[in-house]
């Protein structure tokens, strides 16, 4: 990787003439570029031919389903003990691989349960997201090229805002949770990338342009409030010119909460009792509810703190409230080392996103974590730190691909993560110390000479 941010193809002498960046630097970076655009374009092709075999996005399938629910006037939701039923369904699979007596007996329950991770789990949003895939009739390849463009997006729009290398993305490239995220057509791939594109508008001041894209992520992951109430207070923190940045952000505010509500009347009076109806009950409708010793392999999957906390024993209700205190409190933390520091975009945008994963009540992946903390922390460390950061980051990606290997087994079903629900060290090591080694940044003397 990289020592130093990256540059133009071309750099200003101020003696003299523009000059041109040695050659083997212009082939390392067009060599970036190439695998990683390799990549995409294999990615499609295993998307159009896993399609052309007649299976499915397992994600984009329950977004399908809803909004076949809603084309038949029905609730896009079902009811709470079929979707326990879901749940309790995964549950009994993985126990049943665990407690087979031997390989050959792993591979006939695989046989038999005919892709036993094709089975959509429920729908979990609000209705938005299955309106806008019936209406414009959109298919498993459709949308997961639409990902694929969200994805390029985001790495070009990242490396252009850090000002690094290329062969960066090719965390993106190594990793499995993109992987799975793409062929498992899951929404989240796009979020990210309108979450990266409305907090630079919303750095660079257009507080009306970033509206649009903020009510599209609000109408499919309410959640991410948690990032942009952390960007905003961080943004209002870092700039000058506070009383410009809070008349860009009340313009935001103002212009998403508008389109959300004109969404809304859209839906009608009964869908929008549906979708009241199971938010004030949407725990009812996830593993949540079960007995810990039944939340598995859901308990795995979900690498938060309030799950953490749910499979130390805490009560749900209990869990919930020291979730969101706990949420909080890293908020308040960050704010006050950070107070009167000049933090740049990267660092914000990398805040906020650790404060999102620490605060969600579902997170399956941790999806772009290690680029967004390795691209931003990278110039402020030292040579023998810069190695032993990458290393854990390779160990950790490596951890995951064997862990799907173990899957593809029948060695039960961890999925993507070797994480445990009794040990969560993904949930502590990786986010609480991500997030660590983000507020050390604006204190640290400078440990490498590099510039």
């Amino acid at each position: 990787m990289d020592s130093t941010p990256s540059q133009p193809l071309t750099t200003v002498n101020p003696r003299g003439p523009t000059l041109a960046l040695p050659a083997k630097q212009r082939w390392l970076r067009r060599s970036s570029w190439a695998i990683f655009t390799l990549w995409l374009l294999l990615q499609l092709a295993a998307m159009v031919f896993i399609n052309g075999a007649g299976a499915s996005l397992v994600d984009f399938a329950a977004y399908e389903r809803a909004a076949q629910a809603l084309e038949s006037q029905r609730s896009p939701y079902g009811d709470a003990a079929a979707t326990q039923a879901i749940w309790r369904s995964f549950h009994a699979r993985e126990q049943a691989l665990l407690l087979a007596p031997d390989q050959p007996a792993r591979v006939a329950l695989i046989a038999g349960y005919a892709q036993p991770l094709q089975q959509p789990g429920p729908y979990l949003y609000p209705p938005s997201l299955a309106l806008f895939v019936g209406f414009f009739g959109v298919t498993g390849v459709g949308f997961g090229a639409l990902s694929l463009l969200a994805l390029a997006i985001f790495g070009w729009l990242w490396l252009e805002s850090t000002r690094r290398h290329p062969a960066w993305l090719l965390l993106i490239v190594g990793s499995v949770e993109v992987t799975s995220t793409l062929h498992g057509g899951n929404v989240e791939l796009l979020l990210l990338t309108l979450t990266l594109g409305s907090a630079w508008l919303l750095w660079q001041r257009h507080g009306l342009a970033a509206a649009p894209l903020l009510a599209v992520i609000f109408l499919i992951k309410p959640f991410y409030i948690l990032f942009f109430s952390a960007f905003a207070a961080l943004q209002l923190g870092a700039r000058a010119d506070r009383a410009q940045t809070f008349r860009t952000l009340i313009a935001a505010g103002a212009g998403s909460l508008a389109l959300i509500g004109l969404e809304m009347l859209h839906w009608g009076a009964a869908l929008r009792g549906q979708t009241i109806d199971y938010f004030r009950h949407a725990f009812d409708y996830q593993w949540f509810a079960l007995p810990v010793s039944e939340q598995t392999p859901m308990s795995v999957w979900n690498r938060t703190p309030l799950q953490a906390l749910v499979s130390a024993g805490v009560a749900l209700n209990v869990a919930q409230w020291l979730a969101v205190i706990g949420w909080a409190v890293c908020l308040l933390v960050t704010l006050w080392l950070c107070r009167g520091r000049p933090l740049t975009f990267p660092l914000v945008f990398a805040l906020a996103l650790c404060l999102l994963y620490l605060g969600r009540p579902i997170g399956w992946t941790l999806l772009y974590l290690d680029l967004v903390i390795l691209t931003v922390c990278w110039p402020a460390l030292a040579p023998r730190h810069r190695y032993v950061l990458l290393g854990v980051t390779i160990g950790v990606l490596l951890s995951r691909w064997w862990a799907f290997g173990l899957t593809a087994q029948g060695q039960g079903m961890p999925l993507m993560t070797l994480q445990q629900p009794q040990f969560p060290w993904e949930t502590l090591g990786l986010l609480v110390g991500g997030w660590l080694l983000l507020l050390a940044q604006p204190q640290l003397k400078r440990l490498s000479t590099a510039d």
